[in-house]
């Protein structure tokens, strides 16, 4: 089990995410559930769970039981190398008040616990996750005129054209840029508990 503060994540919860890491890493897609305190306990309770596409998942759907209240979130990444939360990641924790954000890869599951200090809020995460929509759709519009004869054939496959330009170098350079900056900002905001 781990705690994280006076709640405790139990080695059933534990073994739940490690499922949904180990599907995540078969089909790439990904998966996860909320994290629901139950007033007057300390053990966490998993609320239901929910299946996203390629690269997103939506956890308003993830439902904690009446009477419980949402304590954190935990999803799966299917890339490895992102064993760390997004600036999208980021910016819900803020916005939905969590108290714990976990993400699941095949290399390893990390949560993070928001710290207080300045600059760290719902505001500055918006403001990340805001360039980095605009750098990554005006990277996006120029390699889709760039590498038009490659994509004709899918344009209207929006998860093709995606995978497509996703493996351009220089979708790969904004992609490092990206979670550089989303590592900063956990390094300055968070505390990381690997589990």
């Amino acid at each position: 089990m781990t705690k994280i503060g006076k709640f405790i994540i139990s080695n059933e919860i534990k073994e739940e995410m490690k499922n949904l890491v180990n599907k995540t890493s078969k089909d790439n897609i990904e998966r996860g559930f909320n994290l629901c305190e139950t007033p007057g306990k300390k053990d966490i309770q998993i609320a239901s769970k929910c299946i996203g596409n390629f690269c997103s998942l939506e956890l308003s759907e993830s439902k904690c039981k009446p009477g419980d209240k949402e304590f954190g979130s935990f999803h799966t990444h299917p890339s490895s190398d992102v064993n760390f939360m997004s600036s999208s990641d980021i910016y819900s924790s803020h916005l939905n008040k969590e108290k714990v954000s976990c993400i699941g890869t095949s290399k390893d599951i990390n949560c993070f616990i928001p710290i207080k200090s300045k600059g760290c809020n719902k505001s500055t995460s918006y403001e990340l996750r805001k360039k980095q929509i605009s750098r990554g759709m005006k990277l996006e519009e120029e390699l889709e005129i760039k590498h038009k004869d490659q994509l004709y054939p899918f344009r209207m496959d929006y998860e093709k054209v995606h995978n497509t330009l996703k493996n351009t170098s220089e979708m790969k350079i904004n992609d490092k840029k990206d979670h550089t900056e989303s590592k900063e900002y956990l390094n300055k905001c968070f505390k990381k508990i690997e589990i």
